[in-house]
Parts: structure tokens; sequence; C-alpha cells
């Protein structure tokens, strides 16, 4: 009996089925690591953004932290100390130097206020002599009207006038000749000798270019009384008032009695020069003559010692001892001579003056040099 093959139970097998199951797992997996690396990207994305969540996260664990005993701890050692830049010394402040020079012209040397002028001392200046008309007023009378002075003598002429009506209760000064030329000088000589003889023109009048009226600070003088009656001053019961206390205005009796050997001219009681107030001051203390005053004044110098006049009214002036600027008194005045006969052949000198003086003043000698007065 045949067997038929086909009615044997089968059994299938699905080759394609039975695969199924692992291609589903690659599938997950494959959607995880999706996720996986989204959550991831996220994440970093967090962080870089600064959320703290993420920082949170993000907190490293810590290390072992060191905790110091006192026997690890030690003392650090200091920074060294800088040391102070030493501070600078100051500057020694520049002493000031005790006097000033003031350039003079070498031809000024004959003169000025306080030129000399004698029989042996000419007046070199021309006709050209700076002076202004003296008009008739207050106190002070003239006997012409065409008299003139230099100006300071002039002012301080005024103002004795003032002060002797002042003290004779009204009387006034009476000015008969004042400043004269060459011309005029030569005019006077001649009338004198013509009238009085050669001998008494040689006592009583200078050779023309000799007189001081050529100067403008010489003036003489009378008196008139408050009746009208003109005195002359040796008459007057105020003349030796006149003669201590017309120094305060600057003047001096020029020509004193019994000094005729010194002058070379006879006592004029009617002849004033106008020499300054300080200067006047020290010729009526010390009780010499002009001449006598000039020669005194050549032993002062800067190079040796300096005369001291106190004040105006001092008994006598001081002879310092040493021309130190530097150690001057405080007040009064210093006067000193300076020759130009070393200067010789050059234009100017210069002249030193006190640093510390108020004012001053510098007149030519007409005897070789100058002479400073400077207020202290």
């Amino acid at each position: 009996m045949k067997k038929h093959l086909s009615s044997a139970p089968s059994i299938r097998v699905r080759r394609r089925r039975g695969h199924a199951p692992s291609e589903r797992k690659t599938a997950i997996a494959a959607i995880l690591v999706i996720c996986a690396v989204i959550i991831a990207v996220s994440a970093a994305l967090c962080c870089k953004a600064g959320f703290p969540a993420c920082s949170a996260q993000r907190t490293p664990t810590p290390q072992n932290t060191f905790v110091p005993t006192s026997a690890s701890l030690t003392t650090a050692t200091p920074l060294p100390t800088s040391t102070p830049l030493p501070t600078a010394a100051p500057l020694p402040t520049a002493t000031p130097a005790p006097y000033t020079f003031v350039s003079v012209s070498v031809s000024d040397a004959a003169e000025g206020q306080l030129a000399l002028v004698n029989f042996e001392h000419d007046f070199p200046a021309a006709d050209s002599t700076d002076v202004v008309p003296v008009t008739a007023a207050g106190s002070l009378l003239t006997e012409r009207n065409d008299l003139s002075l230099a100006q300071p003598a002039l002012s301080a002429l005024s103002a004795l006038a003032e002060a002797f009506s002042e003290q004779t209760g009204g009387d006034r000064l009476l000015l008969t000749s004042a400043y004269r030329t060459l011309e005029y000088q030569q005019g006077v000589y001649d009338d004198y000798a013509a009238a009085y003889g050669q001998a008494a023109a040689d006592a009583y009048v200078a050779a023309p270019g000799t007189s001081e009226h050529h100067t403008g600070l010489a003036a003489d003088l009378s008196s008139m009384s408050k009746d009208g009656e003109r005195v002359t001053l040796p008459n007057h019961p105020q003349f030796e008032w006149l003669k201590v206390h017309c120094a305060d205005y600057g003047f001096i009796l020029r020509y004193p009695p019994e000094k005729e050997n010194i002058t070379h001219v006879a006592y004029e009681p009617w002849h004033f020069r106008y020499i300054g107030k300080e200067n006047a001051a020290a010729v009526r203390a010390l009780g010499i003559t002009y001449e006598e005053y000039i020669e005194y004044l050549r032993g002062f110098t800067p190079e040796t010692k300096l005369l001291h006049v106190p004040s105006l009214s001092a008994a006598k002036p001081e002879d310092l001892g040493s021309a130190e600027f530097s150690a001057l008194p405080d007040s009064g005045y210093v006067i000193y001579f300076v020759p130009t006969d070393e200067n010789a052949g050059t234009e100017s000198v210069n002249i030193p003056v006190p640093a510390q003086c108020g004012s001053y003043f510098i007149s030519g000698s007409n005897d070789g040099g100058f002479i400073v007065t400077a207020e202290l």
C-alpha cells in the first residue's frame, strides 16, 4: 500500500518572522541614543547659559581641604622697610648786597649842590645853570625883580624867611643878590675895584668864575622890619638865631669871621650858601668852614669809614670807624666821599649807595670826587 508523503503533518518555518524581534530592539536602541544626545546637548546649552540648575549639578566634589594647625602656621617674613630718601637740604638764601652801584659821569664831579667854589676852585659850568626867577612873596622880599636862584635854594630860602618872620614877630628877609652870570660877575668886580681899590675888590669880591653866585645856590640877605625899615643882619637882634637855625633849612654862613685865612674872603654876614639840611647840620655841629668840611669829608670813603649824622639836631656827627655797609645805624644819615682820581681817563664812575637807605643824593665836590648823602 502506497503511503502519501503529503498526509504527514506539516511544520511551517517562517525565517523572516523569526528576525522581527531583533529589528525592533535595534530601533528602540536608536531612539534611546537620539534622546540621550538631545538631553546631553540641552544640558550643555543650559550650563553655558549659566542657569542655576545646571550650576548646581556641576558643583565639583570637594578635594581634600588642608586645615592648618598651630604647628603648621609660620609668621610671614615682613617685607623690608624702604629707607626714605634723604630730604634735600634747602638752598642757602643769597645774602643781598649791602649796597648798590650808581653810575655817574666823571664830568659831573665839578658840579652839584655841594660843589666847592672859591679862589682855587673855579665853577666850570656855563651860564646855563638851572635857575628860576625869585618873586617876592610872603616873608621873602627882593631888592630887584631880576633875581633868580636854583629851585632847591629858593624853596629853602622861602621856608627860612617864614621861620625868621615868626621868630621876629613880623620882620622879613630881603634878598639882595642871587645868581650871577660870568658877565655880571665881571661887572661887579670891576665896579668894586673902581670904587674901593683893587685890594678891596680882591678881599670882598670873588674873581669872575670863582663866585658862588654862579651856582645859583648863594644868597645875599638883609632884613626889613615890620615897620618897613631896612636893617642889616649884623644889626638885627635875631641875627644870632638866623646864623644857628639857617642850617635847619640847608644854609650855612659861608664866610664867618676870623676865617679869612681859610676862605680867602673877608667876613660876610650877609652871604649864605645852600648845601642841604644834612650837610648844613654837620657843618654847624663841627663849627668849621665849608673848605674845612670838604677836606674833612675826604677822610670818609667806602674803603675806610663813614660819617654818621644821627639827626639834623645832633650835637656832633659820628665817625662810624668803618665802611661796613651791612652794619649801618637804623636812622640818621651817612655821608662819605668817593674820589675820582683813580678813574682818570674813564667816562663814568660806579658809586656805592647803601641798599637800606630811604633816599640819597650824589653831588660833585669840585675837588676831585663826589659826595654821597644817604638817609637811613
